[in-house]
């Protein structure tokens, strides 16, 4: 007597196609992503005008010293430069205004799909056109591509033939003068002050020499953080614009855990220990909340927005990993989201059409920008 058991069909299971013996696959037809990573700063940061050159450039100006020098009843004064007639004329523009450049920076990427793939011959779950889901997958990729870029540790450079354009990013603009970079620098005046700077160790290697920067406030590890580091931050800030405001904090993980481990640390003779009893809840709540979204301060508010791009690119061509990305989670940045343009090239994506030799119809995804920090005075960082 004939027979059949569904385990007789079994095989389908194997590697071997052959032993499918006629069972149908059942898939369902959707596809799970559950990696959804923001990209705050390109969301925050506002949309410059277009540059008209590849190095694009713009003005930053600062106020004299105060200065009280009493003037004598019936003197006058000379227009003339000297000081024979009088106190001499000030000149509020040499030593006070300078210029400051960046340069753009091309971000591509690439798609092709198969006219097999995209014909009625192969239907695909989860999608109606495998075509239209590149792309968006690719959209996404460009912009975390940028990201990474503005927030990373990558100076500029100009397209030489065999790197391309670069333009500074958000770690190489908030550096102090002993470390600045050597392509379009910043005038001294301008670079960010030591105070602004929340640094594992003063000690630093520039141009190939250790040396102590001056002035440098150190926190070993975010382990390490305590009140008196963001309030130094914060008074760091009021010094050099005179405000007392909100600003916004762009910080990685491991730093947001630092901020947030706070409402639960005690003085202990100078050092920051955690309480052994935390009183976080209420009679009847059900809910135990710890943690800090916003520290407030005498001289200021910071507000924190979490971010995964912090981090380092390898900039060396002759380590074959050019690129790369390496994720800083200790990283932060006190932003002035209103003195940070991204300055977009045309449009701020465009779909290029790629020639089809026979393989199936190719696209890309391009964006042309740079980053043009107005005044890098404004800006904080936590560098540990």
């Amino acid at each position: 007597m004939p027979r059949l058991f569904e385990r007789d069909l079994q095989g389908y299971n194997a590697s071997n196609e052959a032993n499918r013996v006629g069972r149908r696959e059942d898939i369902a037809d959707m596809i799970t992503l559950v990696e959804a990573k923001d990209t705050p700063f390109t969301t925050m940061a506002r949309k410059g005008a277009e540059p008209s050159n590849t190095m694009f450039q713009w003005q930053v100006d600062s106020n004299p010293d105060p200065r009280v020098q009493p003037v004598v009843d019936g003197t006058d004064e000379s227009v003339t430069g000297d000081t024979s007639g009088g106190a001499k004329m000030d000149q509020f523009t040499i030593g006070y205004r300078a210029t400051l450049a960046a340069y753009p920076q091309i971000f591509r990427r690439k798609f092709r799909v198969s006219k097999l793939t995209e014909s009625n011959m192969v239907r695909l779950a989860g999608t109606p056109s495998e075509r239209s889901r590149q792309m968006a997958k690719a959209m996404l990729a460009i912009k975390r591509d940028v990201e990474v870029a503005l927030t990373s540790s990558q100076t500029a450079q100009a397209d030489n033939g065999t790197v391309g354009y670069r333009t500074r990013a958000l770690d190489s603009w908030t550096k102090t003068k002993w470390e600045k970079d050597s392509i379009l620098p910043v005038p001294d005046q301008y670079c960010t002050p030591a105070d602004n700077i929340i640094a594992a160790s003063a000690t630093k290697t520039i141009s190939g020499t250790s040396r102590t920067v001056a002035n440098a406030n150190t926190c070993a590890a975010p382990a390490n953080l305590n009140e008196s580091h963001c309030q130094d931050m914060l008074t760091a800030l009021y010094k050099q614009t005179g405000q007392s405001r909100s600003w916004d904090g762009l910080v990685a993980v491991n730093l947001k855990r630092a901020f947030s481990n706070l409402v639960y640390t005690t003085p202990n003779g100078g050092a920051m220990t955690a309480s052994p009893i935390r009183t976080m809840r209420e009679g009847g709540d059900t809910t135990y909340s710890q943690y800090i979204d916003v520290f407030q301060g005498d001289f200021g508010t910071i507000n924190l927005h979490i971010s995964n791009w912090l981090g380092d690119i390898d900039q060396n061509p002759a380590s074959g990993t050019y690129g790369n990305y390496t994720p800083n989670l200790n990283k932060g940045f006190i932003v002035p989201f209103e003195h940070t343009e991204i300055r977009y090239g045309g449009n701020i994506a465009e779909v290029i059409e790629l020639t089809d030799n026979g393989g199936g119809p190719a696209n890309a995804i391009e964006m042309v920008l740079g980053l043009c920090i107005h005044n890098p005075l404004a800006f904080g960082k936590f560098d540990l």
